[in-house]
């Protein structure tokens, strides 16, 4: 029998400690964020803001068994990207703005090489934001027509009079 020779796969490019680190901390939190439920409760605790939500209006809002939401909170609160308050009988949980915007900081470094080309950030705070990404994204493909906006999201970076809640 002949042996076969097969080429070693090409090294992985050599990264420093805190390289290293804050790779494999996006990853966690980007694994954490790519399952529908977790994702779903993510952003329901984002529409809560600050002051958080209990546990069980989140469970009543996305229809999801106590247990369920239990496993899945957990996995969030592993990724650093929930902190569970007690409150009496319940507990309230929080999203942890710094940590989301700690991994857009970490995807975006040394976007365009360096040079500014992020959007600048609306007066109205980090709601609104200075363009629509869905407007950016229909212009950039020439999909006006499939990708309407919603009444309020004029894809100005103003949310008019009904706040910055998207439809």
């Amino acid at each position: 029998m002949e042996s076969k020779l097969t080429a070693a796969p090409a090294p992985l490019p050599q990264l420093d400690d805190a390289a290293a680190s804050r790779s494999a901390d996006a990853v966690l939190v980007l694994a954490s964020l790519a399952h529908e439920a977790r994702l779903e409760i993510f952003r329901q605790l984002v529409q809560g803001g600050p002051s958080g939500l209990a546990a069980g209006e989140i469970a009543a809002r996305l229809g999801m068994p106590p247990s369920t939401l239990s496993f899945h909170l957990a996995h969030l609160a592993r990724a650093g990207l929930v902190a569970a308050l007690p409150a009496g009988r319940q507990i309230i949980y929080t999203p942890v703005f710094e940590r989301v915007r700690g991994l857009t900081d970490y995807l975006l470094e040394n976007c365009c090489g360096g040079a500014s080309c992020a959007p600048e950030q609306a007066p109205g705070g980090a709601c609104a934001p200075a363009v629509d990404p869905r407007a950016r994204a229909a212009a950039s493909l020439n999909l006006e027509a499939t990708m309407p906006l919603s009444g309020s999201d004029r894809g100005d970076g103003s949310c008019g009079d009904t706040g910055c809640r998207r439809t």
